[in-house]
């Protein structure tokens, strides 16, 4: 017998009681540091763009078929020079943006804040401060300021590539006639030993508008090995939820295991299950989680897999 449902959509709004789980990893290399490694071995590498466009990369995570809904995106900027170390990043850029795309798109900015006040949807730390050496730049010391854009809420496919860009709009530097140029932080993956994940050790150049101007191999040209920008990606998985009265049904699929789930993790808002039965109960041959509570169902069905991942499915 099936059970009455209303289909639920992807799980679009974060979620708030469970901590951000990291898909991704590129982070910032953690070996073969500076200048002290010899020319052959420096890990480390910032890259700014040459013109008025700005520097991206790509990645791509999860398994073809499942649906994930980005959280944060992460990234760091190296921003000293010749004229000094900002004891801030709003000190050298009045804004930022974060721009994102699928595939062979064109990238447009999801994101665009200014760097004087901290929000809820961008927080910028010295990583510096919490450990990271400071970037050697031809005998130069610098800061290294971490990027976190939150709250992004992109809904994106397991499997598919996306593209990514970080640019600050500068400040006028010290005469008037410049102004600031932004250095994303980059590295090589290997000789970096953090995480490497989706690292192919190109960038990608884009113009003003995020059109792709050209796949830069900085082995090539401008540096003596392969790098990527540093990146992380924190996201969780989109689920779809079948409701009757006060039970939740999770639709067991292809790439989502029912039997895979932690049972303890799960919670409709605030509300605790009251108990659990395993059937297939839209006769795709397929078990299915179905899941009862003590009040009227309102929010977002959340849980984690046995493995950690986080999923939810929330009404539209």
């Amino acid at each position: 017998m099936r059970i009455p449902a209303l289909l639920l959509s992807l799980a679009l709004p974060l979620l708030a009681r469970d901590p951000l789980h990291l898909v991704l990893d590129r982070g910032l290399p953690v070996s073969n540091l500076n200048n002290a490694s010899g020319d052959s071995h420096r890990s480390n590498v910032r890259w700014s763009s040459e013109e008025n466009g700005f520097t991206g990369d790509d990645f791509r995570f999860g398994a073809p078929g499942e649906r994930w809904v980005i959280d944060r995106i992460r990234t760091w900027a190296v921003p000293g020079n010749s004229v000094g170390d900002p004891a801030s990043l709003g000190d050298y850029f009045a804004e930022v943006k974060l721009y994102f795309g699928r595939g062979e798109e064109s990238l447009k900015p999801i994101f665009q804040g200014k760097l004087d006040a901290e929000t809820k949807a961008l927080r910028v730390t010295e990583a510096t401060r919490e450990g990271a050496p400071l970037y050697d730049d031809f005998g130069k010391f610098f800061r290294i300021w971490q990027l976190d854009f939150n709250n992004l809420d992109l809904a994106v496919e397991g499997g598919a590539l996306y593209r990514f860009g970080v640019q600050g709009a500068g400040r006028l530097a010290p005469g008037g006639k410049q102004t600031y140029p932004w250095f994303n932080h980059g590295s090589n993956a290997d000789l970096g030993e953090a995480g490497r994940d989706a690292a192919d050790g190109r960038l990608l150049m884009f113009d003003a508008a995020g059109e792709h101007a050209e796949t830069l191999d900085p082995s090539v040209r401008f540096w003596n090995k392969a790098s990527d920008l540093n990146v992380q990606v924190f996201a969780h998985l989109a689920v779809d939820v079948a409701l009757d009265g006060a039970s939740a049904t999770l639709l067991g699929s292809e790439v989502f295991d029912t039997g895979s789930l932690d049972v303890t993790t799960l919670r409709f808002g605030r509300q605790i299950p009251a108990g659990y039965k395993l059937a297939d109960v839209n006769g795709d041959g397929r078990l299915d989680l179905t899941v009862q509570f003590p009040g009227a169902l309102n929010g977002c069905l959340t849980g984690r897999r046995l493995d950690g991942v986080p999923f939810a499915g929330c009404r539209k």
